[in-house]
């Protein structure tokens, strides 16, 4: 037994407008979306754990950082700079002079 074949002008007839189905969208709040998040942290973790147990050693690295990131936290980069500073960091006499004349005129009218 074969199934009728339906029309388009029935199928259409179901659909809602896309106006409708926006004004039915319900909005999240951001309390909402963490809230929700949360919910969905164990079986996040199991994946995790599951996936430590994958064939592709890419996987089961993958899944070892993330774990470890969210139980240890993400580790700190360092960087070291070395060499010489090529630029002249001194400050021309004058403008502190000046500087100073226009801080000093300032306290003056208080």
């Amino acid at each position: 037994m074969t199934k009728p074949k339906q029309t388009k002008t029935a199928t259409a007839k179901k659909r809602r407008p896309k106006a409708q189905e926006n004004e039915e969208a319900k909005v999240l709040s951001y309390a909402d979306v963490v809230r929700l998040a949360k919910e969905q942290a164990i079986p996040a973790i199991n994946a995790l754990t599951n996936a430590l147990t994958s064939l592709k050693v890419s996987d089961r690295i993958n899944a070892a950082k993330e774990l470890l990131d969210r139980g240890y936290g993400k580790t700190n980069q360092k960087l070291e700079l070395s060499g010489e500073i090529k630029q002249d960091l001194s400050v021309n006499p004058e403008a502190l002079e000046l500087i100073d004349k226009l801080y000093s005129n300032k306290t003056k009218k208080k």
